[in-house]
C-alpha cells in the first residue's frame, strides 16, 4: 500500500504551504501599508491623474459658430447646426462645426464636400475639401 504522505506530495500539496501562505500575506500587508502611508503623505488635496483622458468640451450658453469653425472648446453646443465633428487624430484638437448634407439636405457650400461618415440617412456631413481629400473623399 502506498504511503499517504507520498501520495499527497505527488498531488501538489506541499508541507511548507503554511509558510508560503504566511509569506504571501506578509508581502500583501506590507504593500497595503506602503500605499496607505503614501496616501497620507500626499494628503487629500493632492490631484490624482485621470484614469482615462478624453476630450470633454464645456457647453456654451448660445451657439454662434458656423460651418468649418473650430468647436474644440464647446463642442456641438458652439455650432449653429448642433454638429461638431472630430477630424483629427489628436485627442483635444481638430473639432470643426459641420452640418448634414446629402439626400433632402442643402448642398455643401464652396470649399466643402459632402462626405459619408456613417451608414445612415443622417450620416452625411459637410467637411472642408482639404479635410475631405485627406479622408479619401472627392471634393
Amino acid at each position: 500500500m502506498p504511503n499517504t504522505a507520498d501520495a499527497v506530495g505527488r498531488l501538489g500539496c506541499r508541507r511548507d504551504a503554511p509558510f508560503l501562505l504566511g509569506l504571501a500575506a506578509l508581502a500583501l500587508s506590507g504593500g497595503l501599508a506602503c500605499d496607505s502611508k503614501d496616501a497620507q503623505r500626499a494628503g487629500p488635496s493632492a490631484p490624482r491623474p485621470p484614469v482615462v483622458s478624453e476630450h470633454r468640451p464645456l457647453a456654451v450658453a448660445k451657439a454662434t459658430k458656423d460651418l468649418g469653425a473650430d468647436c474644440s472648446a464647446g463642442g456641438a453646443s458652439e455650432c449653429l447646426s448642433g454638429l461638431c465633428l472630430h477630424t483629427s487624430n489628436h485627442l483635444s484638437s481638430g473639432f470643426v462645426c459641420s452640418r448634414l448634407c446629402g439626400q433632402g439636405q442643402r448642398p455643401c457650400p464652396g470649399g466643402f464636400a459632402c462626405m459619408q461618415g456613417h451608414p445612415s440617412p443622417r450620416g452625411m456631413w459637410c467637411l472642408a475639401t482639404s479635410t475631405a481629400a485627406a479622408k479619401g473623399g472627392q471634393p
